[in-house]
């Protein structure tokens, strides 16, 4: 890439940046526009339904809910009647969680009276903008409802995206392990900021895996936009699985249209680097409007706490973290092994990876091992995160643990890939429809114009 296309991708990714810190903001106000409460007389009966509770209730699948930050989530905007919702939008305020005093809280708002509240200033809480209307409209219930919908339609866009641009069974590669071996299908039913934090996730791949064909600008700045809108409607819950699946698209894209290992593992990059810079960029974007709206001091106490929590930097009061390198990923790899299909689905995995390339290799050689690896890569991101966030990694495992499925479903469809990619080469086919198409086009276009390149 020369020295303009490089100018020309950080103009257009701060061009993105900027637009995106205009639409979060905007949206944050669109959510803290709904009635306080609208929403705290259908959270009264939510609670009366026991959908309001603080606990971790068992899932059904071997893991268990989320409910703690569901309640975080419904509290989240309220608190403050007399701020506008402008104010609200920016400082956003929360009353306290769930039984802790919230309960009480929610129905002396319902009664119209004022209650204590503290600002939540870490986070984007672009979650309100769906789950603030879905409370007012229906409480707790009509929230999990939004959330499933939102899963769907980004599972369905996911697959699709990525069968057409590879094939139905990488697409089906990529993502078996991680819906039939974790809890991700049923976290609509009591873990809906968990529901659509993922459904985020997967809409970002459809949205890298689309723009992979487009070239690796296009992939670069796909993966910044999907980082940022990660981050907008997430809260630190599974950024690793996000940031894998988000890597993973490009390269396996990239071998379907006939590339190269080395232009794979240039997607790759791409993809893993464009993700963690808007990710990045949208909590400095985040922290910026706080210290504007709420003073640079209030903001600052906040993020340094938070920052040195998560990454094992500082210590909290109940601390079980066990220190040293690579606890943070043994946490995670310990409860996955847990459940109930996991250690079934490694083995059978592990297996057919190892035939996998043992029919590539001797078809294709070194070429399907390092195109095996380059399209496997991506893989590497969700132990990185595990260290680096160690203490996050290990007090939160039983969500967390959701990156080591979607990172064995990466290196499942890497071996697939490399098999059919190499195969079809071998055999002088194209390994997918649409780039049979866009040779036979490429054909066309080179018999009208002739050999000296002239109609």
């Amino acid at each position: 890439m020369s020295g303009n296309a490089i100018v020309r991708l950080a103009r257009d990714t701060a061009i993105l940046l900027g637009v995106l810190w205009v639409a979060f903001i905007a949206l944050q106000w669109a959510g803290a526009a709904v009635p306080d409460r609208a929403i705290a007389q259908q959270l009264t009966a939510s609670i009366e339904q026991g959908l309001y509770e603080r606990s971790y209730p068992p899932n059904g699948v071997g893991g268990k809910h989320d409910a703690y930050t569901d309640c975080v989530v419904a509290g989240t905007g309220l608190g403050e009647e007399s701020m506008s919702a402008w104010e609200r939008g920016l400082l956003v305020p929360r009353i306290s969680s769930c039984t802790n005093g919230g309960v009480e809280q929610i129905r002396a708002l319902a009664r119209g009276e004022d209650v204590e509240h503290h600002l939540y200033l870490r986070y984007w809480a672009g979650y309100t903008v769906l789950f603030r209307p879905a409370l007012a409209l229906g409480g707790m219930a009509a929230m999990n409802a939004v959330s499933l919908f939102a899963l769907a339609c980004a599972l369905f866009a996911m697959w699709w995206v990525l069968s057409r641009r590879t094939s139905p069974l990488v697409a089906a590669a990529l993502t078996l392990p991680l819906l039939g071996t974790s809890d991700v299908l049923v976290t609509p039913g009591g873990s809906a900021e968990h529901a659509l934090s993922l459904a985020t996730a997967f809409a970002g791949v459809a949205l890298a895996a689309w723009a992979s064909t487009r070239g690796l600008p296009a992939l670069f700045l796909a993966a910044v936009a999907a980082g940022a809108v990660f981050n907008f409607f997430d809260l630190l819950n599974n950024p690793n699985l996000a940031w894998v699946l988000t890597a993973a698209a490009g390269p396996l894209c990239v071998a379907f249209r006939g590339g190269t290992p080395r232009r794979m593992a240039l997607a790759a990059l791409s993809g893993a680097a464009g993700w963690m810079i808007g990710f990045a960029a949208a909590f400095v974007q985040r922290w910026t409007t706080a210290a504007l709206a709420a003073g640079p001091d209030a903001a600052l106490k906040q993020v340094v706490e938070n920052v040195a929590v998560r990454s094992g930097l500082a210590d909290r009061p109940d601390d079980t973290v066990v220190r040293g390198l690579g606890q943070g990923t043994w946490a995670n790899l310990a409860y996955y092994a847990d459940m109930p299909l996991a250690r079934v689905a490694a083995v059978a995995v592990v297996v057919a990876i190892i035939a996998l390339l043992f029919v590539a290799a001797r078809r294709s050689g070194a070429r399907a091992i390092w195109m095996f690896a380059t399209a496997a890569l991506p893989a590497a991101v969700v132990p990185l995160w595990y260290e680096v966030m160690t203490n996050h990694s290990q007090i939160h495992s039983f969500f967390m643990y959701r990156a080591v499925p979607a990172a064995i479903g990466v290196v499942l469809a890497a071996a697939i890939t490399a098999l059919v990619v190499t195969r079809t080469a071998v055999e002088g086919q194209a390994p997918t429809r649409r780039a049979a198409r866009d040779r036979t086009r490429a054909s066309r276009r080179a018999a009208r114009l002739g050999p000296a390149g002239e109609v």
